[in-house]
Formats: C-alpha cells, structure tokens, sequence
C-alpha cells in the first residue's frame, strides 16, 4: 500500500481508500491504549478511526466478524491459563472476553459440519494444549512441552 493521491494516507493496490475503524469498549481495553495504537498507524500512513461502542455491541460486531481490529486486552494467571484450554482453542475466549476464530469454532464444535476450517496451526495447537494439559504436572512429558515452548 502507498499513497497515490498524496493526502497522506495510503490506499490498496486497487487505488480505493483504506480506512481502519476500531471499535472498542472501554470495559475490555483503555481509551489511552486504543488511540496510542490509531496514531501510530496513521503515523505510517494508514487513516485509522476510534469509536468507543458498548460491550454487547463489541460483543455482538465480534461475533459477527465485524470488526477490523480486535481491541481487548486479556491476561489471567498461569494456574488458570494452564487449566483452561479456552485461550488456546477456537474461540480462544468465553464469551464474555475477546474471541476470534468464531468461524473455526464453529468448525470444531460440529465435527466439521458446521463453520470454515481452521488452518493447520490452529488445528496443532488444538492437539498440543490437550496434549499439555493431560500430562501430569512435573512428568517427562510435561517437561518436553514447557522446554519446547521456551524456544519458540
């Protein structure tokens, strides 16, 4: 992408206007964070917009893979990250946090029935954290896992 037009922005290869829109909801990432983030882009070229929209609807336009970017900040401790497969599987989030890959969930929960495919990273990931999350805390073969990780 490069600006053709000289306003300062850039534009696709097909010439059209490129504009980001970020929707955000300040519950799930401070307003701070998310204008940081638009200047930055505009900075390099790409027009970005901001607009604070309520959880459901953040929710409801995420869901419905609506949004340009995703903004929302997650963290939970190891125990918890550890014990639960939801970061790591599609949707990777419950429902009340950020998801992504609801298409791919949709996928997996079916048997293939239902949603798009997920490509074969996703699919590996899935296998590995059941994998991890199986082997007995301490064990060889939960020791491969964490060693394996801490390369990568």
């Amino acid at each position: 992408m490069v600006d053709t037009d000289g306003d300062g922005f850039r534009e696709l290869p097909n010439g059209e206007k490129i504009t980001l829109n970020i929707q955000f909801a300040i519950q799930g990432i401070p307003l701070q964070v998310v204008e940081l983030v638009a200047n930055d882009r505009s900075e390099v070229g790409v027009k970005t917009t901001v607009k604070e929209v309520t959880p459901d609807e953040y929710r409801s336009a995420q869901s419905a893979n609506l949004l340009d970017v995703g903004a929302w900040g997650q963290s939970a401790p190891p125990v918890i990250t550890l014990g639960a497969n939801e970061r790591w599987v599609p949707p990777s989030s419950a429902y009340f946090g950020h998801r992504t890959g609801v298409l791919w969930a949709e996928w997996v929960e079916s048997g293939g029935g239902a949603g798009a495919e997920p490509p074969d990273y996703v699919k590996q990931m899935i296998d590995d954290i059941g994998a991890f999350q199986s082997a007995p805390i301490g064990s060889a073969s939960s020791r491969r896992w964490v060693s394996g990780w801490s390369r990568t």
